[in-house]
This record gives C-alpha cells, structure tokens and sequence, in this order.
C-alpha cells in the first residue's frame, strides 16, 4: 500500500481526531541518522574491504530498515551496528581524507605514514594499506601491515585480524589462517565483528550458525541463517524464534513479509506485546497499515503504538477500533502536542 498523500476525511471519528488526516508516517528521524553516518564515512571507509567482503556494508544497509525513533539514542548507535563505539577519536587525521580515495590515489600518501613513529595516523594507514594490497590480490604484503596490528590499534582488532585471515588464506597460509581465526573466536566472541565469520563456518558446523543466533540476532548474517533453516523446513521446532529473528532485523529481506504474516496467523497466541510491536512495526514500515494497526493494538500502549494502531485500524476500515484507539491515546496522553503525528508519526 502506498504511503498516504492527501487527507483523509474522518470528521466524526473522536476528539482531536483531526490528526488522522495526515501522513500515515514520517522518515524525518533519518536525517539526524544520514548526519551521523556521513560523519563516519570515512571510518566505514577504514574498515573498508575486509569488513566488505564479510558482509559489514550490509549490517549497516539493512540498520535503516529497523531503526524504530522509540528507540532513541540506542537507535543512532545501531545506525553503526559493526563499529559501536569504535575508533571515533582524531576525526580529523588526514588519513581519514585518504580512506575516501581510490586505491590508486592514496598508495603513496599511506606509505608514507606507515613508515613513520607510532601514532593513530600510522596505524590506519597500515590497515588500509593492507586492504588496499589484498583487494590487489597482493596478500604477501599485507601480512606484515597487519601482524601486531591489532595490540597497537585495539579499536578496530577484530577487523585487523579478519583481514589478516583474509590475506593469509589469500597468501595459502591455511595454518596461520587457522590460528588467527581461533584468535578471534576466542578473544572477540561477543563482538559482532566475527558474526560473518560464524557464518562462513556454520555451512560446516551448524553449531556456529547456533551460535551466531544467539550472540547476534540483529545481524544480516542470523538473518539469513533464519531465512534458510525456515525455508528448509517452515515447521521446524524453532520456526518462532527465527521469525522473530527475521522480523526484528530482516526487514530488507525479500521473505520479510511472509515472515510478518506467519507471525501474525500462525503465532498470534504466542506473542508477547512487545512481541506484537516488532510485528506492528514490521507492517508499518512497509506500509502495510492495514496489517499493523491491528498489530499496534496488541502492543504496549506508548504515543507512538496507540497512534499507528488507529491509523492503520481507520485505514482498514474498522471504525469503532480505531475510535477506541484514539480515545485511548488522547485520554492517557493528554499532554501530547497537536497533532499527535509529531511525535507519533
């Protein structure tokens, strides 16, 4: 369903009702979030084609279908879910400026500081110099960037030794690649950094895939572990967990809709409130209102959950829900501003 354009007479819905003839929602919360990551760019540019080619790029992508502004200021930290909090000191260092640049402009201007004393600036011209040499398929000289590399730039170590997994299995170092993951597995298991790497080795060992489950739902990565033993089999023991998994985190997945549907039908009498405003907000931001209000009205009561649910009630039709809804908003949230939408949207 396509989002609301024009007003919507409804005149004799309830009082102050008259905030239901706008817009059914808003993406304005995005912008402060646009601000922030354009802010990072460079840093994302820093964890570069390791973090790429494991599948961080899509941990942030997928970040802006599920970022809900009840959240707050949880939400402008999972804007970044694979660098929370990382390495977002000297955000002037010019190697930042050089991160942005193509490979080939930048080689010698990151020589340059990888070859002078100790300092943040030396170590990330080492680490993007050696993205820059595996992505060249030059692995050989990239290990020597990157051993050690992660005691003198603890910030972003995870990463580091990815990507030195990365270029010694490149440079057919299959022990010391070997090593280095065990390194990570053990020393970094709660960091999400690893999650693609749990992925990578649960197409062997399905214990990492249940691993990866249970420490990192919110990743691309679960999610798709969710969407294949779903698809393998709909019915299996555990299907509600791994809908829930799609439904918190895979919005951009091209089943999430499905997903949202089973768990409305097949699992209603399971779901707890909070359950019911995942599903709400699943529905709502793919603009499914007449499936999210109902879900709304199962959520706990907020502004926010009691405003989509007579939205979406009133625009499936069910009038005296919707009344119900909206009575129920503006007598225990009296103080909201009018219209509602301003803060509910």
């Amino acid at each position: 369903m396509p989002p609301i354009a024009s007003p919507i007479p409804f005149s004799n819905l309830a009082p102050n009702h008259h905030f239901f003839a706008t817009t059914a929602h808003s993406d304005t919360y995005l912008a402060p979030m646009l601000k922030q990551l354009k802010k990072r760019l460079p840093l994302f540019a820093i964890a570069g084609l390791s973090a790429l080619s494991l599948g961080m790029v899509a941990a942030l992508v997928n970040t802006f279908g599920k970022i809900d502004p009840d959240q707050g200021p949880v939400a402008q930290e999972s804007v970044f879910p694979s660098l929370p909090k990382r390495d977002l000191t000297h955000s002037s260092d010019p190697v930042l400026d050089l991160s942005l640049r193509p490979a080939a402009q930048r080689s010698e201007a990151l020589v340059e500081y990888t070859e002078k004393p100790s300092s943040v600036s030396q170590h990330r011209a080492r680490y993007l110099l050696a993205l820059d040499h595996i992505a060249a398929n030059q692995s050989g000289s990239a290990i020597p960037l990157l051993q050690g590399l992660e005691v003198d730039y603890p910030e972003m170590a995870p990463y580091i030794l990815l990507a030195l997994v990365q270029a010694q299995r490149a440079a057919s170092q299959p022990d010391a690649a070997q090593q280095t993951q065990q390194r990570l597995l053990s020393d970094y298991g709660e960091d999400p950094a690893i999650a693609p790497l749990l992925y990578e080795l649960g197409q062997q060992d399905p214990s990492h895939w249940d691993t990866l489950l249970q420490r990192f739902p919110d990743h691309p990565k679960a999610v798709e572990v969710a969407h294949q033993r779903l698809s393998e089999d709909p019915h299996r023991a555990d299907a509600l967990p791994l809908l829930m998994v799609m439904a918190k985190a895979g919005l951009h997945h091209p089943s999430a809709g499905d997903a949202l549907l089973r768990l409305q039908k097949e699992f209603a009498n399971q779901l707890q409130p909070q359950d019911w405003q995942t599903v709400g907000f699943g529905f709502w931001r793919r603009d499914v209102y007449t499936e999210a209000g109902p879900a709304y009205a199962k959520a706990p009561a907020s502004p926010r959950n009691l405003y989509r649910a007579a939205r979406g009630l009133q625009i499936g039709n069910q009038r005296e829900r919707a009344i119900a809804c909206s009575t129920s908003l503006t007598s225990s949230f009296p103080m909201l501003p009018k219209p509602p939408q301003a803060c509910c949207g």
